[in-house]
């Protein structure tokens, strides 16, 4: 499954024909992945996740406003430290 995740998102040109080339749906586990399907879908809307990535911690949501690379700037302020960028 990560070659699989790897082809398609480390691909700038997306080339739709190509990956379901390389990468074709085997018919005895198309049931299961809609039924995964289903469940990701029912979990999604029963925790109100509309957009991906949703990143929580601890339980809340990160608001819209922040990205993934603020959360090192939360990590300091909550900790009290001071870090360096500076490599021993």
């Amino acid at each position: 499954m990560e070659s699989i995740l790897s082809d398609w998102y480390n691909n700038d040109n997306k080339n739709l024909e190509e990956f379901i080339r390389l990468h074709p749906i085997r018919e005895d586990h198309s049931s299961k992945n809609k039924s995964n399907a289903i469940s990701m879908f029912d979990f999604c809307v029963k925790n109100k996740i509309s957009y991906t990535p949703s990143i929580f911690i601890n339980g809340y949501e990160l608001p819209e406003i922040y990205n993934f690379s603020d959360l090192l700037y939360f990590f300091i302020l909550l900790s009290g430290k001071t870090f360096s960028n500076k490599i021993n």
